[in-house]
């Protein structure tokens, strides 16, 4: 079937298909009607990536994949994107689109919502950290009053601020107390996403 698709594209080079069937660790002498949802996976990234094209067009890329052939998908695309070759994405899973993008956009109602980097998502996205003080959560309204703080909670013996812009104010008004951690809950893409979606990008 590979040989076939291979033909109609003009062919591909010499042992391509069984270079990419080995790293995908694809079994290309079972029938495709036995093939588990995974290997059908792979065997359609075979076809994708074995004429080598300008462009790829990738729809749900990763699904069905089990974490090491994903990780030999992320590598394959790392060489594509650094041959100057162009890959457009489609994928519900941010995880997946924070790792391979250089840039994103966001669909709602069949209309763009936002084109962006993602390093300015990233800008945009609300930083979240978790201090933990050696004598207890200060007054919570000293953290409130802050410039760029959207949100102060009490979380046991924690305090969890988010914030938009810079951090300097939040790591002032800590440094007046006896900090015994600080852990950084930045929001990823899905939650920049949803944010968003819910605004319409505006």
């Amino acid at each position: 079937m590979l040989a076939y698709f291979a033909g109609l594209n003009g062919g591909v080079a010499p042992g391509r298909i069984e270079e990419l069937a080995e790293r995908f660790g694809a079994d290309l002498r079972r029938p495709v009607r036995e093939l588990s949802t995974g290997n059908r996976q792979k065997i359609g990234l075979i076809q994708a990536f074995m004429g080598d094209p300008d462009l790829l067009i990738l729809d749900e890329p990763i699904a069905g994949l089990d974490p090491l052939v994903q990780r030999r998908f992320h590598d394959l695309l790392a060489e594509v994107r650094a041959s100057g070759r162009t890959v457009l994405l489609s994928s519900h899973t941010l995880s997946e689109v924070d790792r391979v993008a250089d840039r994103v956009a966001v669909l709602r109602a069949g209309r763009l919502a936002v084109v962006d980097t993602l390093e300015h998502l990233r800008e945009i996205a609300v930083r979240r950290w978790e201090i933990e003080f050696a004598d207890g959560v200060p007054d919570l309204e000293r953290f409130r009053r802050l410039p760029g703080v959207l949100e102060v909670e009490r979380s046991g013996d924690h305090l969890v601020v988010g914030f938009e812009g810079s951090a300097d104010p939040v790591i002032k008004a800590a440094a007046g107390f006896d900090v015994r951690e600080l852990r950084v809950r930045d929001d990823d893409l899905e939650q920049v996403f949803l944010r968003l979606y819910e605004d319409g990008g505006a």
